[in-house]
C-alpha cells in the first residue's frame, strides 16, 4: 500500500501562465518563460505576481487479485496582474480532478484495468462575450484496458496494454480537448496500445 499527500506552491514562472481560454486549460504554471518577448515588460511584471497552489493525494493498493490507484488534485491559480484582450484583469482559476484505476489480475501475467476520471476547471470566457464571469469546463473519461505484464501487481513492468477510451465534455470545454481531432465535438472515442517499461 502506498499513500502520498503533496502540497505545492509556486509563483512567478511557476505560477499562473496565460490569459486565454486555451492557455487556461493547457498552461498551468512552470511552462512559460519562452512565451514572454524580451521587451514585454508588462507581461513579465504580471507573471512575477502570479502564483499557484496545488494539493494532491495518491493512494495505491497492491494485491495479487486486485490492485488500484486513486488520485485527487485541487489547484488554484492567480495570474497576477495579467489582462485579457478587453484589458480586464484575468480571473483566478480553480481545477478539481479525481480519478481511479482498479485492476483485476486474472493471472500472474494478465489483467484488466478499468479507469475513470473527472475534471472540473473554471475557464476564462472569451473576451467577445460580455459577461465577466468564469465558465466551468468539465470532462468525464472511462477506459477499459486489457494488459499483459511481467508479474502481478500495480507497478509490474514491462507492461503492454490495449485500451478503449470514451470521453465526454461540456460545451465550455469544446475546442480544448483532444487537439484538432475533436475540436468540434463534445465527446470522443479512441483505441490504441501502450508499452511501458522502466528499470
Amino acid at each position: 500500500k502506498f499513500h502520498k499527500i503533496e502540497l505545492q506552491y509556486g509563483n512567478g514562472l511557476c505560477g499562473g501562465n496565460g490569459a486565454s481560454r486555451e492557455s487556461t486549460l493547457n498552461g498551468w504554471g512552470g511552462w512559460g518563460s519562452q512565451n514572454i518577448a524580451k521587451d514585454d515588460t508588462k507581461t513579465r511584471d504580471a507573471r512575477k505576481k502570479s502564483s499557484s497552489l496545488r494539493l494532491t493525494e495518491q493512494l495505491v493498493t497492491n494485491g495479487s487479485t486486485i490492485s488500484s490507484e486513486s488520485v485527487i488534485l485541487y489547484q488554484s491559480t492567480s495570474f497576477g496582474d495579467a489582462k485579457d484582450a478587453n484589458g480586464d484583469k484575468v480571473k483566478d482559476l480553480k481545477e478539481l480532478t479525481v480519478g481511479t484505476r482498479p485492476i483485476y489480475h486474472v493471472n500472474k501475467n494478465y489483467g484488466i484495468a478499468l479507469e475513470y476520471a473527472y475534471t472540473n476547471v473554471s475557464v476564462i470566457i472569451a473576451p467577445t462575450v460580455t459577461s465577466k464571469e468564469c465558465e466551468v469546463a468539465t470532462l468525464h473519461k472511462i477506459t477499459l484496458a486489457p494488459q499483459f505484464t511481467a508479474d502481478t501487481g500495480y507497478w509490474a513492468r514491462p507492461q503492454i496494454r490495449f485500451f478503449a477510451t470514451y470521453a465526454a465534455w461540456n460545451k465550455e470545454a469544446k475546442g480544448s480537448v483532444g487537439n484538432a481531432v475533436y475540436a468540434n465535438d463534445e465527446n470522443g472515442f479512441s483505441t490504441g496500445a501502450q508499452l511501458e517499461a522502466w528499470w
